[in-house]
């Protein structure tokens, strides 16, 4: 890749949202503009579960310190009187001003499915507006964690943040302490990202890749007689190294098939990661995650 992609790329954490239990439910009459409707209750306990939105208790203001934040938090929880809350999901978000949706968003596809490569997560999704065919976002999830990249300048246009990357964390019905329980969470979370980067998962991720890919291209070169460089140009945002490349065209049957890739590097612009560069990459998130809590 172009390095100068990740020079330029300035990451800012925040927590977008965090999901409240508590044992009462909030006064209807409650004025405030972060006061949120219940979610859902629990019609054994009573307990009632909401979304609160940090910015929102600061004035619509992003929050990119921990210090702003836990003020806001707690002056949030203790406004709506919220009795034994708990907080049952944590949505970190990790925000770009500059205009770079569409240029990391190879790198962030990357990552992401290697996040559900490390732990299996099969239910994942890939969007673009049909009317206007730009990308909106790419999501992974299951019932305890997910993780998207969306653009965020077209979510909100008028707002400063451009591009988006959260890492939720849900379900947390565990005893960590509440107070700590937000830097706890992105500890964990930066434990999934070195899971997800090493370099046998970075291969095997390749290697399922191509035999989709394969499948893929035996049905479309059947029903719409699509040449082999149309097809890889239609779907080279899933080709991620050269030697994943080489590897599709030799399980084609190609009998050059480095000289191959080669030749369609050449010919064709594709961008390519190597194992540093993704690593590269959750240091820079996890080093944002850092300041975040430090500050």
């Amino acid at each position: 890749m172009n390095k100068n992609k990740l020079a330029k790329a300035n990451l800012y954490t925040g927590i977008d949202t965090i999901e409240v239990r508590s044992d009462t439910e909030i006064a209807p009459e409650t004025e405030a503009d972060f006061a949120p409707t219940c979610t859902r209750k629990n019609t054994a306990t009573g307990a009632c579960y909401y979304k609160l939105n940090p910015d929102k208790g600061n004035n619509g203001l992003q929050i990119y310190n921990s210090t702003d934040y836990y003020g806001i938090r707690d002056y949030m929880i203790n406004f709506l009187n919220m009795t034994n809350p708990t907080k049952t999901r944590i949505d970190f978000r990790i925000d770009s001003f500059d205009d770079n949706f569409e240029e990391l968003l190879k790198l962030n596809k990357l990552l992401i499915l290697l996040i559900a490569e490390a732990y299996n997560i099969t239910n994942n999704y890939d969007t673009i507006n049909p009317m206007t065919l730009e990308p909106l976002c790419i999501r992974i999830q299951n019932q305890y964690i997910e993780a998207e990249n969306y653009n965020k300048g077209i979510e909100e246009p008028d707002g400063e943040v451009k591009n988006r990357l959260e890492l939720r964390s849900k379900k947390l019905y565990d005893d960590t302490a509440e107070n700590d329980k937000e830097h706890t969470e992105f500890m964990k979370w930066c434990k999934r990202l070195d899971k997800a980067v090493t370099k046998d998962n970075f291969e095997r991720l390749q290697e399922k890749l191509n035999t989709a890919l394969y499948n893929r291209y035996q049905i479309e070169s059947r029903q719409r007689g699509f040449a082999l460089n149309e097809f890889l140009y239609k779907y080279q945002s899933s080709i991620f190294t050269s030697r994943q490349m080489s590897n599709f065209y030799k399980v084609l049957g190609y009998k050059d098939p480095d000289q191959q890739a080669k030749r369609y590097k050449q010919r064709k612009y594709i961008e390519y990661f190597s194992h540093k560069d993704i690593c590269t990459y959750v240091q820079m998130i996890k080093d944002s995650g850092a300041r975040f809590f430090d500050t």
